[in-house]
């Protein structure tokens, strides 16, 4: 039976996705015995993004990535996070600070992204865009409803 190795962070579920910068340096001094360094703030957003739980891993790598000497995989990562969550604009601006950081493997991503999300725009502008009454299609006569109105 293989064995597992147990993260010195083993109660995750005490870590909110809402803490904000000062509970979430609590949490960590708690478990650590003291404040905790940028190695152990990425380790814990890595485990988290692994485990699926990507609002968990999203408030360690937003703290993480405002930290001096932060490393590039981790903003990476947070991009990875925003896309996994859905927050395609928030995805694409941190995929973009990664290629500005020399991040280069992220071209791709930054491509696919925008097109994503200019689509996305258009599709809401064409949507929340009013119609002139001459081109909205008129209701269906349908159960005793005619043109909209109950008879």
């Amino acid at each position: 039976m293989p064995t597992t190795v147990a993260s010195e962070y083993d109660d995750f579920e005490s870590f909110s996705p809402v803490m904000t910068r000062e509970e979430m340096v609590e949490w960590f001094t708690r478990r650590l015995g003291h404040p905790p360094e940028l190695a152990d703030i990425l380790k814990v957003g890595k485990e988290f993004y692994q485990l699926g739980a990507y609002s968990r891993a999203l408030v360690c790598l937003q703290q993480y990535v405002n930290l001096p000497n932060a490393l590039t995989s981790g903003r990476h990562l947070l991009a990875y996070c925003y896309l996994s969550l859905g927050e395609l604009e928030n995805a694409l601006h941190e995929f973009k600070t990664c290629v500005m950081e020399n991040f280069h493997e992220d071209w791709q991503m930054v491509v696919e992204l925008a097109i994503e999300v200019e689509e996305a725009r258009k599709h809401t502008d064409d949507y929340l865009t009013p119609r002139p009454l001459d081109q909205v299609a008129p209701l269906e006569n349908m159960d005793g409803v005619a043109g909209g109105m109950v008879s």
